[in-house]
């Protein structure tokens, strides 16, 4: 997980600089089997935290344990970083905080909202992956919740192309085996910056009009 957060890392660029980590090391005894889908280890959670940004060496230093012993990670959300868009000419570094959330086109200030882009590693069994043959295997999953990217105007075309350049950033960087690509009808949940009009198209919401 570390070598494979290493190599991610190279993929985020300006595009998405993480602020926050939290995620859990599950430690085993040297001498047992590592069967981390069956058995229970010792949890310790990592919290990290940098308005700057976190960088790689801050996380893999962050996954050291203090005693002899065989640690499993497995997952990694970033899930509350700072992401490069596109508005009316000039680029902006926003995060969480700045972001306006909209239920049926009606602004709900008071509503918990994700980031406008979330980016999990897994470390799982291959189980239901035919195409494995490995017993485990690492994944990268990006989950967008905004419509910033999905725009017909010139800002969307824009945050399409940074978009869809960090996508494929992040399959060279990882040298993915397989893609999979998944839309969902959440189109009344998408979380707005609220800088566009009720008037504004979207694209067609398809994988490839997206990647």
């Amino acid at each position: 997980m570390c070598e494979f957060c290493d190599r991610l890392y190279s993929a985020f660029g300006e595009f998405l600089v993480p602020i926050e980590i939290s995620y859990v090391i599950t430690k085993f005894d040297q001498d047992r089997e590592l069967r981390p889908d069956t058995d229970t280890g010792e949890q310790v959670r990592r919290e990290l935290r940098n308005d700057a940004g976190i960088g790689v060496s801050e996380f893999v230093e962050s996954t050291a344990i203090d005693q002899h012993g065989v640690r499993w990670i497995p997952q990694v959300p970033f899930d509350k970083n700072r992401y490069k868009v596109h508005f009316d000419g000039t680029d902006y570094a926003v995060k969480r905080s700045d972001c306006t959330p909209y239920q049926n086109g009606e602004c709900r200030q008071g509503m918990a909202i994700p980031d406008p882009l979330e980016l999990t590693v897994t470390h799982r069994p291959a189980r239901d992956l035919l195409s494995a043959t490995a017993d485990h295997v690492l994944t990268v999953s990006v989950a967008m919740h905004s419509d910033l990217w999905l725009r017909t105007s010139t800002d969307g075309e824009r945050n399409r192309e940074y978009l869809g350049s960090f996508l494929s950033d992040i399959a060279g960087a990882v040298s993915a085996e397989s893609v999979k690509r998944d839309k969902y009808k959440t189109s009344d949940f998408w979380n707005d910056l609220s800088v566009y009009s009720g008037d504004d198209a979207y694209i067609n919401l398809e994988p490839e009009e997206i990647y």
